[in-house]
This record gives C-alpha cells, sequence and structure tokens, in this order.
C-alpha cells in the first residue's frame, strides 16, 4: 500500500476529528453511536471499512410523574390475541403484569426492561439491570431477581424477562442468555423460563428444554452444586 500524501494524512485527521466531535454531542445527549470510522472515499487505505452503526438505548432522564398508557394488546405482545392472554398459566400471567408495573414505573418513557421470579414459596422478586459506568460491569436483568431468592433460600420455579424499546412500543419477552440459564439451572432443569416468540405470545418452557444437551448430563447430579433446602 502507497504511502498517504500530507494532503490526505490532513483529511484523516479531519474526519477523525468531525466524527470525535459528533460522537462527544451524542454522549452528552445520551445516545452512544459508532459511525463509519472514515468514509471509503477519503482514504487509499482499503483496510479502512465502513463500520455498521450502532446505538444503545437512552437512559432514562424523566421524572416518575410521566406515565404511558398501556392497553392489553401492546402488554401481551403486538401479535398475541386476547384469547392467548386468558389462556396464559395465572403463575405467568402475573409475573408479566408485574413486569409491566415495574417497567412502566422505573422507566416512565424511552427503553425499559425488567425481571420477574417466582418461587415454590409463591413469592414474586422483581428486579432492573444495574447501571453503571464501565459497561463491562454490568448484569443481566434477572439477576437482582435471582439474588434475591437465593438470600431467602427459596427455590426457583419461573423467570422472566421483559423489555421495551420505548414508550410507544411493544412489550417482547427476552428468552434468558446463556450465563442466566447456568445460573438457573441451580434450581434445576425444570425451572420454568419466558421466552421469545414470533407471535408475542406468553410461552414458558423447561431450561431442560431450551438446553437439551445441556453440559451437566455428563457429571451424576450429586456432584454438581444445586438449591438444598434448609430443613
Amino acid at each position: 500500500m502507497p504511502d498517504l500524501t500530507e494532503e490526505e494524512k490532513k483529511i484523516l485527521r479531519q474526519a477523525y476529528e468531525i466524527k470525535e466531535r459528533i460522537k462527544a454531542e451524542e454522549l452528552e445527549a445520551g445516545e452512544v453511536s459508532v459511525d463509519e470510522a472514515v468514509d471509503e472515499d477519503l482514504s487509499t487505505d482499503k483496510s479502512i471499512q465502513r463500520q455498521r452503526k450502532q446505538t444503545r438505548p437512552k437512559p432514562n432522564t424523566n421524572t416518575a410523574n410521566e406515565t404511558s398508557p398501556v392497553d392489553e394488546r401492546s402488554i401481551y405482545g403486538p401479535e398475541a390475541s386476547n384469547e392467548a392472554i386468558k389462556k396464559a398459566p395465572e403463575i405467568e400471567k402475573k409475573m408479566y403484569e408485574l413486569a409491566i408495573e415495574l417497567i412502566e414505573q422505573r422507566y416512565p418513557t424511552g427503553w425499559g426492561g425488567a425481571a420477574v421470579i417466582h418461587t415454590d414459596k409463591d413469592h414474586y422478586f422483581t428486579s432492573v439491570a444495574i447501571e453503571t459506568a464501565n459497561g463491562s460491569a454490568g448484569l443481566c436483568i434477572e439477576v437482582g431477581a435471582m439474588c434475591e431468592a437465593h438470600k431467602y433460600n427459596e427455590k426457583v420455579t419461573h423467570c422472566l424477562c421483559v423489555t421495551r424499546d420505548d414508550e410507544k412500543s411493544p412489550y417482547k419477552i427476552l428468552s434468558p442468555c446463556g450465563i442466566c440459564q447456568e445460573r438457573l439451572h441451580y434450581w434445576g432443569p425444570q425451572v420454568q423460563v419466558g421466552v421469545t416468540t414470533e407471535n408475542g405470545e406468553i410461552l414458558f418452557v423447561e431450561l431442560k428444554e431450551l438446553q437439551p444437551y445441556h453440559w451437566s448430563k455428563a457429571y451424576p447430579a450429586e456432584e454438581l452444586d444445586h438449591y438444598i433446602e434448609n430443613a
């Protein structure tokens, strides 16, 4: 690759400065954006490729006095019918309603997410994702509720995570990530988890159905760390 001329280097520096200024403005506004590093026609370096624009949800900066209406259709997904809602088991339906209630309270506008854990004592624990200055220090939305169940030494029976993109968007169930599935396995492969569906219906499946080839099957159950109820 031929060396860049002084003029070309100057153009690259200017493009970089513009990009950094725009990024700083977006950070100040609450939106993190990564635009293309340098437009391809400004450089002869073919290794500089156009990057896809990625955005994170804007953090909530509104007061708790602002609320948004929630209708039955949006709560249970854009395609869910009233009949499907009625068929949802009582525990699962209550978990969904508690998640929506928490999102409306904690995130009146903008992005919102909440998790609900149900235990064998018929208790419901809720949580939201912790916000940190360093993104790598963050934890999944469900972790707080799991810790509450663990604190009281109650066996988790169900887990649900619900999010929305903003106050005008429909709510959606997120299947637990691989790490959360590992955390939930502490209470056994029979734990019921809410999963993402194409039509937005409320659907729970057991962990063993979500992970039919889980590594734990290679070991005797008694050798694995697992939930033990206090006598």
